[in-house]
């Protein structure tokens, strides 16, 4: 009967939250086992750590500041996702890419409670050591991912003028950042080099319920001065050239929230684009191509991009003979197609993919987003099929 009780108790202990873990880890509690991270100081750190959590058990770090230090951890999900052990009727393993809530808490050499959070912590430490401690609900086996970085926000950055700099967009950057007070506004800058150009993209990730407005900015010449180039929340991206940019990240929404931890993820990526701009109307169509009509089967491709709000891309292609033609999109977001003859009449629309059986001819295709996103590429592709015996 006391073995059961030890047990439930036990048992109890685990699905407990948070704050009774950091009362319980109070005093002589010093983990086994630990992970090491090693020392964290002034210079630059930028790390991660991928372990797995299996059930009934918890993950300790240790780790040393050597100088008053302000860095984030912040639990990822790891490339392949998370793995759930689970069996269903057949008793057989399924694999999900849901995240699990994760709790991290962060100790003293004495095992004093020192910060926690579900995802992200920023902390500002004084030289000494340091234990974590990673546990997640629900407690089945599962992958996870750390990230260590001191690459942290330095206020006051609540304006253009004192906006942090986070330098040249080469690669990619990471920043951790807090809406602290409420109402709190956070710039940063950085810029492209001559020669350079790409797809800009910026995802953010909080440690709360709440979303992180995004806004960038870019100068303009008319006006001498810079201005919103663009707005979202939590993901942004925009094609950029060579220049200074601007971004300004607070809370989404009217709601009035107290505090949260963040994290922005800025990356460029090498993008050519194929539509040549400006071809944003019928005679400034992008030559596609002929469909070949010596196979059975051909099909032309081309990468486009759209660039601004509203951007309506326009391409035309040749059908040599009688075709049944399908025309996809591949792409991130929403596209919407629109085929058209040498009339520059109206075939069908479709955000779906379009099938149409031709005749020979030219042809129209339009590409939109549908949903008036900007800073994105796609893959558009005419597929045409020939019969046998050259008839529909």
């Amino acid at each position: 009967m006391k073995t059961e009780i030890l047990i439930g108790m036990a048992a109890l202990l685990l699905i407990m939250q948070p704050s009774l873990a950091q009362q319980m880890a109070s005093g002589n509690c010093i983990p086994q086992n630990v992970i090491d991270l090693g020392n964290i100081g002034k210079q630059e750190i930028n790390f991660t750590i991928n372990g797995t959590l299996v059930p009934g058990e918890l993950d300790w770090f240790e780790f040393k500041v050597a100088d008053q230090a302000k860095f984030f951890m912040i639990i990822q999900p790891p490339v392949d996702g998370y793995y759930y052990e689970d069996y269903d009727d057949e008793s057989s393993y399924y694999y999900s890419s849901a995240a699990p809530t994760f709790g991290l808490i962060v100790y003293d050499k004495d095992m004093n409670y020192v910060a926690s959070s579900k995802k992200i912590v920023i902390l500002n430490l004084t030289p000494g050591s340091y234990y974590a401690r990673l546990d997640a609900r629900p407690y089945v086996k599962m992958n996870y991912s750390i990230m260590v970085s001191n690459a942290v926000e330095k206020e006051s950055n609540d304006g253009l003028s004192e906006a942090n700099d986070l330098g040249t967009i080469s690669r990619r950057k990471y920043i951790g950042g807090s809406i602290d007070p409420e109402g709190d506004v956070d710039f940063y800058k950085f810029k492209l080099d001559e020669g350079k150009s790409g797809l800009l993209i910026i995802s953010a990730s909080e440690d709360t319920s709440e979303d992180l407005s995004l806004t960038l900015y870019k100068y303009n010449d008319s006006e001498r001065r810079f201005v919103p180039d663009g707005s979202d929340y939590d993901y942004l991206s925009a094609f950029i050239n060579p220049g200074l940019y601007y971004l300004r990240a607070e809370n989404y929404g009217s709601q009035s929230v107290d505090y949260y931890n963040y994290l922005l993820n800025i990356s460029l990526s090498a993008i050519t684009c194929d539509d040549k701009e400006p071809n944003d109307n019928f005679t400034s169509a992008v030559y596609m191509g002929a469909l070949n009509a010596s196979d059975k089967s051909a099909t032309l491709v081309k990468t486009g991009c759209i660039s601004v709000k509203n951007d309506i891309d326009y391409y035309n292609f040749t059908v040599p003979q009688n075709m049944s033609v399908s025309i996809d999109v591949d792409s991130t977001y929403s596209v919407d197609t629109c085929l058209y003859n040498s009339k520059k009449e109206e075939i069908d629309c479709s955000s779906y993919g379009i099938y149409e059986e031709l005749t020979p001819g030219n042809y129209y295709i339009t590409a939109e987003s549908s949903y008036g996103r900007r800073g994105f590429s796609y893959e558009l592709s005419v597929e045409g099929e020939l019969s046998e015996d050259g008839k529909i």
